[in-house]
């Protein structure tokens, strides 16, 4: 009996690690040393006494390496199937998020390069027409200005040439007058057929 009971023991320090091992014979010693602190104090053997602190000591003992075992086995404890399933969910929902949010940032970020070129092309084409209707303006402004200039030289011209006709039209009447007596009508008919014209004549 007590050699099947120290192989039990044995198995379970085996597989209980280390501070398992140490719960496992805090307790046994705890035990052991109890009863016979009791059975010396019933027989009222100095010892008892001893013995019960030894079985205290081991007892503190025992309380000690459970609480190490507790702590190391919720460290060490394998998740449930229904806690990976969670976590499992948990990670393609953050993933599922992540690629959302960079979706939503690429569109953002197409939408933002898009109106940019829109801007662009239409700032572009306003420059573009509004250097066109400046062109425009400055040919047409020049076209208008060398008009008249031509129509202010063909006007002086014209005038320069009519005051030139009644220059000489006025010193052939004087010489006319100087050597011949000529009514003003008879002056004028002359001249015309001279080649002035009437209005000069006159």
């Amino acid at each position: 009996m007590g050699f099947w009971l120290v192989i039990s023991i044995l198995i379970l320090v085996i597989n209980s690690g280390f501070w398992g091992s140490i719960f496992i014979l805090a307790f046994m010693a705890t035990i052991v040393f109890l009863i016979q602190g009791i059975i010396f104090f019933k027989l009222k053997n100095g010892n008892a006494k001893k013995l019960f602190k030894v079985s205290g000591v081991t007892f503190s003992i025992f309380i000690i390496s459970l609480i190490f075992v507790i702590a190391f086995d919720s460290n060490t404890a394998t998740p449930t199937p229904s806690t990976t399933a969670y976590n499992q969910k948990e990670a393609e929902k953050a993933k599922e998020e992540t690629e959302e949010a960079k979706k939503e940032a690429e569109e953002q970020a197409r939408i933002a390069a898009e109106e940019k070129a829109k801007q662009e092309a239409e700032e572009k084409a306003k420059k573009e027409a509004e250097e066109q209707a400046r062109v425009a303006a400055e040919e047409k402004a020049k076209q208008e200005a060398e008009e008249q200039a031509r129509i202010a030289a063909e006007e002086k011209a014209k005038q320069e040439a009519g005051t030139m006709s009644q220059q000489q039209a006025v010193k052939k009447a004087e010489d006319y007058i100087d050597h011949t007596a000529f009514s003003r009508s008879g002056l004028i008919e002359q001249l015309v057929f001279e080649g002035f014209s009437n209005s000069d004549a006159s």
